[in-house]
């Protein structure tokens, strides 16, 4: 799947569009097919290397705000169905919401109100 990875620690010229892998829900998790998401401050700043390198291997994907529909649940998940439109914020030890799709745990997501679609 299409993804912005980051390679680097450059600010945006680390940044590159590339083909990664369509990541499998484990089985507490929702895969969320992405339909915005947002860039944050810590965004830019992870780009820049701002407190350090990242613990997680280069390239990788950012984001962590993101709006979509379910594509898949894990096998232990209650309360979220494929084709549900959901947001939120991923917990901190997950990123990749500036990509095709992104695993989330379902904690850090809710349902969209239907005024909002």
């Amino acid at each position: 799947m299409k993804a912005l990875t980051l390679n680097g620690y450059d600010g945006l010229a680390s940044l590159r569009f590339a083909e990664v892998p369509t990541p499998e829900p484990g089985p507490n998790d929702v895969l969320v097919k992405m339909k915005a998401a947002s860039v944050n401050p810590v965004d830019t700043k992870i780009a820049r290397g701002y407190g350090g390198p990242s613990p997680r291997p280069l390239p990788h994907v950012l984001g962590r705000d993101g709006a979509g529909t379910v594509a898949k649940v894990g096998s232990a998940v209650t309360g979220f169905k494929p084709g549900d439109e959901v947001y939120g914020v991923g917990d901190p030890g997950r990123w990749g919401t500036f990509a095709k799709q992104g695993g989330a745990a379902p904690r850090s997501r809710r349902c969209s109100p239907s005024t909002m679609r």
